[in-house]
């Protein structure tokens, strides 16, 4: 079986990442590699339970200066996500056959069985190096406020309705895996995600990603606000992109978008 880890940024994850780790877990994930924000709160007591399952580190603990430059480049769009890519390339590359970069409210939705022999199928591909995943979204259910306020709460089981509008699932959100044996350099590396998709070395899976982007209106624009995307020119156009995931909560739009400001100062418990 493949060594399989998942490595993402992380910022302020206490209240879900539990059911991610676990979830992936009994997918076959072997590690998480995790970079926790600089302005993040602590995950180590949540984490500590998981032992060498996760790898945690402290974003500028571990950047060295070229990274960092990375950290500071204007133009790009994410630019620590670029960083921490960049710094696993260098720390992690010999360490496992296959990484996906997921975050903590995007899981891979598929059986035991068909995820590892679909992999398995593609790492004995020579041409192949990275696998493209269709990224689907998951509605609110419906919940302007949060259903479990104050507490931890299962969102796989909470959330179950899926977006039927294929511009937004197909178009331009896809998700990847990298074969990191495979990867010739960190300048091809450099270009995933957010890169160019170009050369025979990609390929395409069925296998979908559910994005549980949206668990209600409150925990949405929390989030934003608590991520500091209201200084982001591209904000508004992402308090719009909840209503384009929730088309059910539609009638009530003006209503919440003149009180969102209200929001972040109910949610300050959950970091």
């Amino acid at each position: 079986m493949l060594n399989i880890c998942i490595c993402q940024l992380i910022k302020d994850e206490q209240r879900y990442i539990e059911e991610w780790i676990d979830y992936h877990l009994n997918l076959g994930i072997s590690k998480f590699v995790l970079f926790e924000d600089y302005n993040s709160t602590s995950h180590l007591e949540v984490l500590s339970k998981y032992g060498n399952k996760v790898i945690l580190y402290k974003l500028l603990d571990v950047l060295n200066d070229d990274e960092i430059k990375v950290i500071k480049d204007n133009t790009l769009d994410a630019n620590r996500q670029h960083a921490v890519w960049q710094c696993f390339y260098r720390l992690h590359k010999n360490d496992f056959d296959c990484c996906f970069f997921i975050d903590p409210d995007e899981y891979i939705h598929c059986d035991y069985d068909i995820f590892h022999n679909d992999l398995q199928y593609l790492y004995e591909d020579p041409t192949i190096s990275i696998i493209r995943y269709k990224w689907k979204c998951v509605t609110a259910n419906g919940n302007i406020k949060d259903p479990f306020p104050n507490q931890k709460y299962s969102i796989v089981n909470t959330y179950t309705q899926l977006l039927n509008n294929k511009n937004l699932e197909y178009d331009s959100n896809f998700k990847c895996a990298i074969f990191l044996r495979k990867i010739k350099s960190y300048n091809d590396f450099n270009h995933i995600p957010h890169g160019p998709w170009e050369g025979n070395h990609i390929t395409y899976s069925p296998i979908p990603i559910y994005h549980y982007l949206t668990k209600s209106w409150e925990e949405y624009v929390w989030r934003l606000l608590q991520k500091g995307e209201q200084q982001n020119k591209k904000y508004d156009r992402k308090l719009e992109t909840f209503f384009e995931i929730n088309t059910d909560l539609l009638s009530y739009k003006d209503d919440l978008m003149k009180e969102y400001q209200n929001v972040k100062y109910k949610y300050n418990d959950y970091t």
